[in-house]
């Protein structure tokens, strides 16, 4: 599949993420510092630079912009925006661990309707529509990935917090007999579950935001996916509340009510 069947925006929103990790892996290559935020997660040079070119290929379209570096909430409720995490898994960039990705989302009245999540270091980049599916380019080619097909939550691969794994997500896991594994950047967690290589992920915390989760939201939907609130509520997403304030889990479709029925067991 070529680019050109794409929307004019998720074009843009590949340009984007493109460039955005073109510079932040000059950034990665060097002896950078880091600072850290008022919630002590770290901010780099490589966040606020991604953040600058996101915004400026971006601005073309003339729609709104939601961006961690932001950081605030808008005081008008927004039909139509883009939601921004310029580098997210900071603190695995910091770590020079190789686990983070620029995460790019197009909402529209609540729903992601684009999704782009670039990774990098190895320079894998996973896209989707609304009506779609979700692709992975490969060999200068958009290849279609899907969800797996497991069927059971006992010994399911799951991916969890290499960084912020509370005392809740693990007991859910020994409650579930999953086969956790700790990794880092909730987008690319998110496209692990879209291409089958992890069945499921979750995260149980008030502090996940909309951009957390935005792109990779419409690529798992899109490969046949399904990411709700930890208590199986639709996320919908809003320029009021970035909070996302009842976690997320994101699943094949197939495991997703055990996991919550199991949550709300415990919970």
């Amino acid at each position: 599949m070529d680019e050109v069947h794409f929307s004019k925006n998720l074009i843009l929103a590949i340009t984007a993420a493109r460039k955005a990790g073109t510079e932040i892996l000059k950034i990665y290559r060097t002896d950078f510092f880091y600072s850290l935020k008022k919630d002590n997660s770290e901010v780099t040079a490589a966040d606020l630079a991604s953040d600058a070119i996101i915004k400026k290929v971006l601005k073309k379209t003339d729609i709104p912009i939601i961006s961690e570096e932001s950081e605030t909430n808008s005081k008008e409720s927004l039909d139509t925006f883009w939601v921004v995490d310029p580098l997210d898994g900071t603190a695995s960039f910091v770590k020079k661990d190789n686990n983070f990705a620029v995460s790019i989302g197009l909402v529209e009245k609540g729903e992601p309707i684009c999704g782009v999540v670039y990774a990098p270091v190895p320079n894998k980049l996973y896209v989707a529509e609304k009506g779609m599916g979700a692709y992975k380019y490969s060999q200068n080619t958009y290849k279609r990935i899907n969800v797996s097909s497991t069927n059971s939550v006992k010994n399911s691969k799951v991916y969890l917090s290499i960084n912020h794994l509370n005392e809740q997500e693990e007991l859910l896991s020994k409650k579930l007999e999953i086969n956790a594994i700790s990794t880092s950047s909730a987008a690319l967690k998110l496209v692990s579950v879209a291409k089958g290589d992890a069945d499921a992920s979750y995260y149980i915390t008030p502090n996940i935001k909309i951009w957390d989760v935005c792109g990779g939201h419409c690529i798992l939907n899109e490969a046949g996916g399904k990411l709700t609130s930890m208590i199986g509520k639709e996320v919908v997403y809003s320029t009021k509340d970035i909070f996302l304030k009842d976690g997320v889990l994101a699943s094949n479709k197939i495991i997703h009510k055990n996991i919550v029925d199991k949550y709300l067991e415990l919970f």
